[in-house]
């Protein structure tokens, strides 16, 4: 379910990864635990319907 509050929280999780070219800086950057970043990414992806990051 969308919501702004949520979708711009996973949008500031996607700068932070990008930022810091890694999920572990994110999450001490933001003080969340790794798995909840990469939760995030992946319903971020699902409701953009893309990949954020390429392998």
């Amino acid at each position: 379910m969308f919501t702004p509050e949520l979708d711009l929280r996973a949008i500031q999780i996607f700068l932070a990864v990008a930022e810091g070219k890694s999920v572990k800086k994110a999450s001490e950057k933001l003080k969340i635990s790794s798995p909840a970043i990469s939760q995030a990414l992946r319903l971020l992806e699902e409701d953009l319907g893309t990949e954020l990051f390429l392998p």
